[in-house]
């Protein structure tokens, strides 16, 4: 079950990996690995691999 995970004073998400998140938050705001020039109002559609590695986790069922 999904719990809410304090980032900073002003952020919370809900999430099952507080590792993961806390992980995913610095890559993005603390490593700045999206640092680039946007237009004023951009659409962000991030389906990265962490979609991927869930799958990858997933239990297969035979039959």
């Amino acid at each position: 079950m999904a719990k809410l995970i304090e980032l900073t004073d002003d952020l919370q998400v809900h999430s099952h990996s507080l590792m993961e998140t806390r992980s995913m938050y610095d890559e993005i705001f603390n490593e700045g690995c999206y640092d680039m020039e946007l237009p004023d109002c951009p659409f962000i559609v991030d389906v990265g691999e962490n979609i991927g590695g869930r799958l990858r986790k997933a239990p297969v069922r035979a039959g």
